[in-house]
């Protein structure tokens, strides 16, 4: 009852609609001083000087940790396949199978019909199209396998929830034993892959990274890594068939898991999918050791109304196996790191001729590559090389001072450990030096190995690898401007080419005597 009541009273007042007399006017309230504030004594405080000298005396370093790879459990497959699996704390497992072959036997010029054959078997088997595998592996909350081709093996490699191992081996082995290499798919891939050659005819440093190892090696099987557009365009599903055959030979394989898993499961889903494959066929042969480069130190290749021009010095270098990789490794990092090399310091910082120096290098199983690569104005190139030169054959000579051998050495090892964060990162350690030929157990020996280099071990290996006489420079920028500076470097004739790699004129000497 008296909510109405109160609710009539309210509307009334607020409204003025209930009758009566108007509300008096409100009166001016007579304004109010307050008395200023008392002041107020500071209280008494007592200064106390803080003890800051630990400042001067920082903590002391802890015992030095060396970090210890992790090991590989062997086992094998009942036809004799190996299986090596390492235990990883990983919600993931990482299966990677390798076969070995490629180049060696087949020939350079089968170089894109290897990367085509890998990336058909994922196209699609004869049980599963494309489409049908890729929503597989989103419904198995799996990545989509990925495939990797190296001069003397290939790689397919997959990474699966832990507890999805032996869905991730069955998938795995339709790719591998049962891809369908439809002829549709072999056209279309096929297309992309001529086309992405195509797309790169204009990129200057990749020419120049693909000319490289042609001029280093000749005619060994490293010489080309890459085929040209009217090679893959020539490719039938035939050529495709007869590669997939011969590489994946259950007498050419291993495989490699890292993760959350036991060995004896691994090789039980493994064995289940792979056990039943014949092992027959001979062991590929592996590539004769590459003799040191012979002919021109300088390539040209010609690129009319280039102004910034692709610079890549490069030598032969080591095995992956050989004594003193790692050697050439830290000596190589010691040149042209891009951040603390040589090369970085002083073309880049002193003289800012370049803007980057960036570091390539590649050890397989016969031998390898150590190179690195710039970009420079037409004007700079001859500068560049020449001080590129000096500062090669002093390392040659002298060595890596004190800090250099520390800082590399450390970066070397650091990029070492750094190589096991994830499981997929794991298993693909273990199975490339596999296929580059290292035996496994010399893996938990790289800390030690690196830890212990010399500074006149870096130096030997500097001397041996990075041999300013035998290194070989691409040069991809405008031949008018370029032939004749290059040819005043004293270095030898200057060997100009066309984007074809047909020569310009006969050795270059049209262009070089402008």
């Amino acid at each position: 009852m008296r909510r109405p009541v109160l609710a009539a009273v309210l509307a009334c007042g607020l409204s003025g609609a209930c009758g009566g007399s108007p509300p008096p006017a409100p009166r001016a309230s007579a304004p109010v001083t307050l008395p200023p504030p008392a002041p107020v004594a500071p209280s008494a405080s007592v200064a106390h000087a803080a003890d800051e000298s630990w400042r001067g005396h920082p903590p002391e370093p802890g015992p030095p940790v060396t970090f210890v790879p992790p090991v590989a459990v062997r086992s094998q497959l009942r036809n004799g396949i190996p299986v090596f699996v390492v235990k990883q704390d990983s919600p993931f497992v990482a299966i990677r199978l390798v076969a070995l072959g490629g180049l060696p036997e087949l020939g350079p010029d089968r170089a894109e019909a290897i990367n085509l054959t890998l990336d058909l078997m994922r196209a699609g088997t004869t049980d599963q199209s494309w489409n049908t595998l890729r929503q597989t592996y989103a419904a198995e909350s799996m990545t989509e396998p990925t495939s990797y081709v190296q001069p003397d093996y290939v790689a397919m490699a997959m990474v699966a929830p832990a507890e999805k191992l032996s869905r991730a081996a069955d998938l795995l082995a339709g790719i591998v034993r049962r891809p369908a290499f439809d002829e549709t798919e072999v056209a279309r891939i096929g297309l992309m892959h001529a086309q992405g050659r195509e797309s790169q005819a204009n990129e200057v440093l990749t020419i120049a990274d693909r000319a490289l190892p042609r001029l280093l090696f000749g005619k060994h099987p490293y010489a080309a890594l890459a085929g040209t557009p009217a090679q893959i365009r020539a490719l039938k599903r035939a050529d495709v068939v007869a590669i997939h055959a011969r590489l994946f030979q259950a007498s050419r394989l291993a495989f490699f898991v890292a993760g959350s898993v036991e060995p004896d499961d691994a090789t039980k889903a493994l064995d289940a999918t792979f056990g039943d494959m014949k092992a027959t066929g001979a062991a590929p042969p592996a590539a004769p050791t590459p003799r040191p480069p012979s002919g021109p130190r300088l390539l040209l290749v010609d690129k009319p109304g280039t102004s910034i021009a692709a610079i890549v010095g490069g030598f032969t270098g080591p095995a992956f196996a050989a004594p003193d990789v790692w050697a050439a490794i830290v000596a190589t990092n010691v040149l042209a790191d891009g951040v603390e090399g040589r090369l970085a310091l002083r073309l880049r910082e002193e003289l800012g001729a370049v803007g980057w120096i960036g570091l390539e290098r590649s050890q397989i199983r016969s031998g390898g590559w150590l190179a690195w690569e710039t970009r420079a104005s037409t004007d700079r190139v001859v500068q560049v090389l020449q001080e590129s030169d000096r500062i090669i054959r002093a390392l040659a000579s002298k060595g890596p001072t004190d800090d250099e051998l520390v800082a590399m050495r450390n970066r070397a090892a650091f990029s070492f450990a750094a190589s096991f964060e994830a499981a997929s990162d794991t298993a693909r350690v273990f199975a490339d030096g596999w296929g580059a030929g290292e035996p496994l157990e010399r893996l938990a020996e790289r800390p030690k190995r690196i830890a212990a280099l010399s500074a006149d071990d870096v130096r030997a290996a500097a001397a041996r690898y990075l041999d300013a006489d035998r290194m070989r420079v691409v040069v991809v920028g405008d031949a008018s401007s370029l032939a004749q500076p290059l040819a005043e470097l004293g270095w030898g004739p200057v060997d100009v080419r066309d984007l074809e790699g047909r020569p310009v004129a006969a050795h270059g000497s049209a262009r070089a005597s402008r």
